[in-house]
């Protein structure tokens, strides 16, 4: 094996490096032209010339067995499949925007008495057209009020409404939001409160 007979190969090598950068340079230099349509060919035509080099030159498919030329094939056949289905769901799905739908208000009202009714959900609210609420004082276009026991407030949110409205735990302070429990005149938000300030026999209502 003489000189020319090493050398060769390497300036095969070389020469599939130099045009791998070429190509390179110029996929990132289409992707800075206006050419609509045109960027998506010239992307594909180079990335396809890309893969022919390595698959030729650095994967030795031209020198490989059948074998190797076969699974090589059966490979870019199923890439080529999967694009193309790709492409045809994108072609034939429909490109109309869904509606929009608008947020709902909720208009819920609860007559005061009905069984199903917490003691502290036995409210009535309305909408407003505009008002401020009494609990942080912001003004609020889907602002509600909320009568409970005689006594009407103005809310921005529930969060305010809680804070006003829902009794408090007589053991850790924190607000009844759900059904919580009573005994002895003081509400708990659980039994297990109630059982650490000294009540018995009380269990959570589920």
């Amino acid at each position: 094996m003489n000189d020319s007979d090493h050398d060769r190969p390497v300036r095969r090598l070389l020469l599939a490096w130099a045009a791998l950068v070429a190509l390179m340079l110029a996929s990132l230099g289409s992707a800075y032209l206006p050419l609509g349509a045109g960027n998506l060919v010239a992307g594909v035509v180079i990335a396809a010339v890309k893969t022919g080099i390595v698959a030729w030159v650095f994967m030795r498919l031209a020198r490989a067995s059948g074998v190797v030329r076969l699974a090589a094939a059966a490979g870019l056949a199923t890439w080529l499949l999967l694009a193309s289905l790709a492409s045809l769901d994108l072609a034939t799905r429909p490109r109309d925007a869904a509606p929009v739908q608008p947020p709902r208000q909720l208009k819920a009202s609860r007559a005061a008495g009905t069984p199903s009714a917490p003691f502290h959900s036995r409210l009535q609210y309305k909408e407003m057209p505009m008002a401020r609420c009494d609990v942080c004082g912001n003004d609020y276009d889907k602002a509600f009020q909320l009568t409970k026991e005689g006594r009407t407030w103005t809310f921005d949110s529930f969060e305010c409404a809680v804070q006003a409205c829902a009794p408090a735990c007589a053991h850790c302070s924190c607000k009844i939001i759900g059904h919580g429990v009573e005994a002895g005149g003081k509400m708990y938000c659980c039994a297990h409160c109630a059982q650490s300030a000294g009540v018995e026999g009380l269990r959570d209502r589920a």
